[in-house]
Formats: structure tokens, sequence, C-alpha cells
């Protein structure tokens, strides 16, 4: 008989858009869920009306197995050169009360009786957190000891341990609910997974400093940065197929450029935007044909950093932003670049750096965390405090032809020795299955 595993997906079911958590739960665990001979993993979300687990319907199924969508938001969807003030507008106290009052009346009365006959009870098996569960409204202080006293194992993989090691990186409801959800985890689970060498340490000398003796169960699952092999363009978007004749990707087609970094990374003080800016600032007279291009949604505490960006003189003419993008299309991003760019002050994995990587995209980064160790030697990794050796590096993929084939040569070959999807849904079986 499989041992049943239950893994709460609240978080990416609900969400509106795709972080690199939300990415590695889909990846992990929705092919597990279809079918698997060694256990039986069942998805469910938590509904706080109804006070219970409900097994995933149909769509929700659907949603959650699916590449990243595109946004949600309509202002999402705009030119860049309008989104800046739609957004605002958008983001107004009034409007957002109002739209928030349109989609109550448009979904009308909870649906109770189709929640009632989907609910269920968790009393065996092992619990699993993967997700960003910190925001989900069911308190594991609660829930895990209940759940512990039924017979169930728990256990949780850790992305990073940063709203707790360094809160000023992370917004206020982060610094709030992460800290008492990942200490009720360490306090209490019998199997604990990092998603990499650096962050599985973290988590066990936290869980030593509580008092605790390690759990019965550890290790790494080695996330991939492997692409699902056959990609869907969004309506009205070009494919990566029809895209590849040009050395740009659509969205800065017509553009005298002769290449572009990019860095996709959401907008927050530890992926250090400000150094890549600062980089950017030093080539752009010098070297008017390298662009940078910047993917990733608005995060926290980067009010500055925003306004930087989009009253920036070269906005949409050599700088680029664009706040959403669905997989077919970052990809195709990625895929076109001439080097990606990871200047994070540190990573609990570094999750962009393979799929750069995985795509024979050469990748600059920095030694902060786990990314020491992602990608073995292939990024050339600097120090996250030196614009100007960023800015000669980058703009040297760019001016040095030589260079620049055996940086790619070297992304390609490390390519084919990157762990895959499969690979790291074989680790966490394996674990789950002990």
């Amino acid at each position: 008989m499989r041992p049943i595993v239950w893994a709460d997906v609240t978080n990416t079911v609900e969400g509106t858009g795709t972080t690199g958590v939300q990415r590695a739960a889909k990846n992990l665990l929705a092919p597990l869920a279809a079918g698997d001979e060694r256990l039986e993993l069942r998805l469910v979300r938590w509904c706080e009306p109804c006070g219970a687990f409900l097994q995933l319907n149909a769509a929700e199924q659907e949603r959650f197995a699916a590449a990243a969508p595109p946004p949600t938001r309509r202002v999402d969807r705009l030119p860049q050169r309008v989104r800046p003030a739609a957004r605002r507008a958008a983001d107004h106290p009034a409007i957002r009360r109002l739209n928030a009052a349109a989609q109550a009346k448009r979904q009308g009365e909870h649906p109770y009786a189709e929640h009632r006959d989907r609910s269920t009870q968790i009393d065996s098996g092992t619990f699993l957190d993967l997700d960003a569960a910190w925001h989900n409204p069911l308190i594991r202080t609660d829930l895990l000891p209940d759940l512990i006293d039924r017979g169930v194992r728990t256990a949780t993989l850790f992305h990073d341990l940063f709203p707790i090691e360094h809160p000023d990186w992370s917004d206020r409801g982060t610094r709030a609910l992460f800290p008492p959800w990942a200490d009720a985890h360490l306090r209490s689970d019998q199997l604990i997974v990092g998603n990499s060498d650096w962050t599985l340490r973290r988590a066990l000398d936290r869980r030593r400093s509580l008092g605790v003796t390690d759990p019965e169960v550890a290790g790494v699952v080695h996330l991939s940065g492997e692409w699902q092999a056959v990609e869907v363009a969004s309506p009205g978007a070009a494919s990566p197929a029809a895209a590849s004749p040009s050395h740009l990707p659509p969205e800065l087609e017509g553009l005298p450029l002769d290449g572009y970094v990019i860095c996709v990374a959401t907008l927050e003080p530890r992926k250090n935007h400000a150094l890549l800016l600062d980089a950017f600032d030093r080539w752009s007279t010098r070297s008017p044909g390298l662009g940078l291009v910047l993917v990733g949604r608005i995060g926290w505490n980067t009010g500055t950093l925003v306004k930087r960006i989009e009253t920036h003189p070269l906005l949409n003419r050599q700088l680029f932003w664009f706040a959403h993008s669905d997989d077919p299309a970052m990809r195709n991003m990625l895929r076109l670049a001439t080097v990606a760019a990871m200047p994070s002050h540190t990573e609990g994995f570094g999750l962009p750096v393979l799929e750069a990587l995985a795509l024979g995209t050469p990748v600059v980064t920095t030694n902060g965390g786990a990314l020491a160790e992602v990608g073995d030697d292939a990024p050339l990794r600097l120090p996250g405090d030196d614009p100007a050796t960023w800015a000669e590096a980058l703009v040297r993929h760019l001016d040095d032809p030589r260079y620049l084939a055996r940086r790619r040569e070297e992304a390609r070959a490390a390519a084919l020795t990157l762990p895959t999807w499969e690979d790291a849904r074989d680790e966490l079986a394996d674990l789950l299955t002990r």
C-alpha cells in the first residue's frame, strides 16, 4: 500500500501570479499528484469560511498544474509606458474598495454545499508544507500539534529562512507570519527538507537553537532550471519558435539594441537591483547597444527602487521593466539574452540561475548563500557591492564575441549536467517514503 502524503497548496491555487516558491511547488507536486507508484499525493487547500481542508476540484487542479499564467490584473497587461500611471490609479484606496466590492458581488454567496462535498479530514500519512503556507490563515502552531496527536507525520521543505535571519529584507506581513510558521515546523516535524545544502544547514541550526534534536529524516531536494518541453504562447503573443530568427524578443523588436542583460527577480531589497542599475548607469552611455531588461513583480520596501526605474531617462529605450511575464515570454527573453544577471545579496537557492543556464545563457551572479553551490563553475561570481566590476563584466559579453561564445558553450555544457525536475521529484519521493 502506498503511503499517503497531503500537500497544502492553498497559496499557489489562490494566488494571481507565480513566484519561485510556487514554481517549485507546481513542478514538484503536480506530476506526483497525477499518479506515482511510490506514494499517493493528495493536494488540498484550506477554506477559511468552511473551516476545512478541501480536495482540489478539476479547475483548481488544472490551475495548479499549469505553467505561470498571464497576469490577471488588466493593468498588468497594459503597455509598459502607461502601466505605472495606471497602476497608481488602480492602487488608490477608493478604487481598490470599488474593485473589492465588485469582485464580492461577482462571486456571490460562499458555496458551502459544494465545499462540504469535497472537504477532507487529515488523520493519517504525512502532511507536507512546500508552498508559501505562512500566508495561509490556518496557523501552524495550532495545526501541527493537532495533526501529530492524530498520528500524522509533519514535514516541510524550506526555501530559506531570511525573514528570521534578515527581517529587514522582508515586508511587515512576512516578518509577522513567517517566523511562527517556520518555528512551528522546526519544533514539530519528523521530516525537514531543504532546497539546497546551505538552506538545510540553516534550518537544522535553527532547530537546534530551539532546543530540539535533529529530525528522524532530513535531506535536500535539488531543484531544477528545466523548462517544459512544450510551451504554449499566451493569446496575441509571438511564440518562441516564431521569434527565433531575431536576436531580440518580440517585446524589444525594432529597438536599436545589439543585445541585453536580463535579470529575473521580484523587486525586493535582497535581490540587489540597485547594484545592477548602478552598473547600467556606468555602461549605458559607452555601450548604448546593450540594454537592461528587468522581469519581476513589485515586492516590498521598494518605493525608491520603483521610482528610480519608472523615472529613469532611458526607460523603454535602453532600460525595460516587465512587472509580469508568462512562462513562454520569460523563457524566450532568457534564451535570447546576451547574459543573465543575478546580483542578489544572498539566495536560499537561486532558481533563475539554473533556468538561464538550461537555455544556454551565461550567468553573472554572486556568492551569496546557496548561489555558491548553484550551477557549479558555470556562473561568473562577483562581489555584490562593486557596480564598476559588474558593468565591465557584463559589457564584455557584448564587446568580445569570442568570450561570449566561450561563456555560452560553458552554459550549454552545464545545462547537460543540471538536475531535472524528475530528479528532484525522485529525491522528494525518496524522503517522503522513508
